[in-house]
């Protein structure tokens, strides 16, 4: 929960209204927005990511962004925005994952990730994801996953996108995944900033936490 145990990480209760420019956007939407969401839909190879924007250490401020990016013969076509529910880096990426699944029209897709947990629980043990703190976004995903036809026609790759580009250009690693995946952190960083917590507002809100163990 967002904010939770204030009273001991703070040493205090701070009144409702400091903490009210931070709380009032704490739940995401899930909404998605396309560059080309047409094009998007026809692509085949996915690259997705997830972020946390300037304030990605701070569960109360937090904002989370999304985006996922394919390349078709007309350029890179992307989707993004914020994830449903709680800002938290990992919701983010898993509901870009889950975007993906529920916006392709392709019979068999490729999706590159950066987290492994995000493979390793989709080719686990499927009600397991289903007792987790993300359950919600898990069940829809499992949900249009077998609309579509279940995990045969959904391929989940890992990449470390953070690797150097000389890593794809000698394809150590997969060099298509890497500049699917490399495009899909800027795009999630840009959606991270357009959602982040105003300046003034989170200056306030850091100015009257500090205050709030001496009041």
């Amino acid at each position: 929960m967002r904010g939770s145990n204030t009273m001991f990480w703070t040493r205090g209760i701070p009144p409702y209204e400091w903490s009210k420019t931070a709380e009032d956007a704490q739940e995401g939407e899930g909404d998605v927005h396309a560059t080309d969401l047409e094009g998007f839909r026809e692509g085949t190879t996915f690259g997705t990511d997830g972020s946390g924007g300037c304030h990605s250490r701070d569960p109360v401020l937090r904002r989370c962004g999304y985006s996922a990016v394919t390349i078709t013969a007309g350029g890179p076509k992307a989707i993004f925005g914020d994830c449903p529910g709680r800002h938290t880096v990992p919701r983010a990426e898993l509901y870009a994952l889950a975007c993906v699944i529920r916006l392709s029209r392709q019979p068999a897709i490729t999706v590159f990730v950066d987290p492994e947990w995000i493979v390793k629980s989709f080719y686990g043990d499927r009600r397991a994801t289903l007792r987790g703190s993300n359950a919600d976004l898990w069940s829809g995903l499992w949900r249009d996953l077998d609309a579509r036809g279940g995990r045969g026609t959904v391929q989940i790759l890992h990449i470390n996108s953070r690797r150097p580009a000389w890593h794809a250009s000698s394809r150590v690693i997969d060099p298509e995944g890497w500049m699917l995946n490399f495009l899909a952190d800027a795009v999630a960083s840009h959606a991270a900033k357009l959602y982040a917590v105003r300046k003034e507002g989170a200056q306030l809100f850091m100015h009257r936490r500090k205050r709030t163990p001496v009041v």
